[in-house]
């Protein structure tokens, strides 16, 4: 064999070894991050059953009423949603819980809306709590789940119940993806709580904020997204979606959140045109924490906001 020969087969085993290492960590970096029962989300897991208490989250309300499980197969998945209805109610609150969460952990904003006499249904979102799935979608395909969802329930009680949907992190961030969308006419207004910009900002955040190096694990991380889990980080532009919606929009957020940067609710904010606003920071708030930093305060504005627009 000649030296020309062992060289170009040297070349080729170190650039081929370079492909299979690249895309092991494009592999690892969709493992960690959006894959069911990743890393991340087995500490997020950990910290909500550790600190439930500190984001005023007590289960009792889903063992104190009548709860029923629905089901929606999505893309050949089984979906679980769960409906508390409020008798005679004719208005309906949808809850969206966020990243690595189910619907349990949205016993607060269940109990405040339905205190408001709303009926209320929180969905699991696909690869989350009791619904089937591989990928966290971070809101990219949960917008049009949560979508399909009031079209089963407008279809199932059979009357046109006036809608607010509210959305916690990754829901407020699914909130605001479905008010780029055609949605039924019965939903009224969105409500986002600490929601990101995209997703594909969101984690170069959260690498810079942690000191590890963006570049090049946030390009990985947005391959394996779409190689693995069928979507870009990318496509989950709530900027884009709110941009063009019309549908009256409540932002709010902690001010002192670390996870989700406060500025990007005042790029939210400042980049919807069209239909009413409001924004609301709690200073001092952490991710997630504005309810249990003020309780009295935010009941009060979720009741002004949808009281004005759901009657």
């Amino acid at each position: 064999m000649s030296t020309i020969q062992i060289i170009t087969i040297v070349l080729l085993s170190i650039i081929l070894s370079a492909f299979v290492f690249y895309f092991l960590l494009t592999y690892i970096c969709y493992a960690v991050s959006i894959k069911r029962n990743g890393l991340i989300g087995k500490a997020i897991n950990k910290k909500f059953a550790s600190e439930s208490q500190s984001y005023g989250i007590d289960r009792s309300f889903w063992k104190s009423n009548k709860v029923e499980k629905l089901t929606l197969v999505k893309d050949g998945l089984k979906l679980a949603g769960f409906f508390v209805a409020n008798e005679r109610s004719d208005k309906l609150a949808v809850v969206i819980h966020g990243y690595f969460s189910n619907h349990l952990d949205m016993s607060v904003q269940a109990k405040i809306f339905y205190d408001l006499g709303y009926n209320v249904f929180c969905p699991d979102l696909r690869a989350h709590g009791e619904s089937k799935g591989k990928t966290v979608g971070m809101g990219h395909f949960d917008k049009d789940d949560v979508i399909n969802w009031i079209e089963l329930l407008n279809a199932k009680f059979k009357k046109s119940m006036q809608i607010v949907v509210f959305g916690w992190s990754m829901g407020g961030a699914t909130a605001c993806l479905m008010a780029g969308e055609k949605l039924p006419e019965n939903v009224k207004c969105i409500i986002s709580d600490c929601a990101y910009t995209t997703a594909y900002e969101e984690f170069k955040y959260v690498l810079k904020s942690k000191k590890v190096p963006v570049f090049p694990l946030i390009q990985m991380t947005n391959l394996g997204a779409k190689m693995y889990g069928e979507y870009f980080l990318k496509e989950a532009d709530c900027l884009s979606a709110v941009k063009k919606s019309t549908l009256p929009i409540l932002f709010i957020h902690g001010g002192n959140d670390t996870f989700v940067p406060a500025f990007m609710t005042d790029e939210l904010f400042n980049a919807k045109e069209m239909g009413d606003k409001r924004k609301e920071i709690f200073a001092g708030a952490e991710h997630c924490k504005s309810y249990v930093s003020d309780k009295e305060r935010y009941v009060q504005i979720l009741k002004e906001w949808t009281d004005a627009y759901i009657r």
